[in-house]
């Protein structure tokens, strides 16, 4: 987490605390995770150091692909999170249904950060 902008790391810090049991995600624009947090291990079965080497498409279901493409693009018009819902693929290959925001954050150096907070629905 110490590579990302201060203040993408606060709203992490504050994202987890206003929801412990959330999954907090950042990744770029090329869809590389830069954090997952710890509990990804209980909902999808990698950890967060395995998520940092993957690509975002593994995760997503496929169904899903063109959809978070397109929600990706919408959000760095907005100034708030967009809510949306998609499907997850866990290391086993089941799906998991989650709901939640996705934010755009664009830093100094001009690279692009999305920021989702989900809980998977039950």
């Amino acid at each position: 987490m110490s590579r990302l902008p201060s203040r993408i790391t606060k709203l992490i810090e504050e994202l987890e605390a206003q929801d412990p049991d959330a999954l907090v995600a950042v990744f770029d624009a090329l869809g590389y995770y830069h954090y997952a947090s710890a509990n990804h291990q209980e909902i999808l079965d990698y950890t967060a150091d395995e998520l940092l080497k993957i690509h975002l498409s593994k995760i997503v279901d496929p169904a899903y692909h063109h959809r978070a493409f397109v929600l990706r693009t919408i959000s760095v018009f907005y100034d708030r999170p967009i809510r949306f819902s998609s499907n997850l693929i866990t290391k086993a290959g089941h799906r998991v249904q989650v709901a939640g925001t996705l934010q755009h954050f664009r830093d100094p150096g001009d690279e692009r950060f999305f920021i989702t907070f989900v809980r998977a629905e039950v």
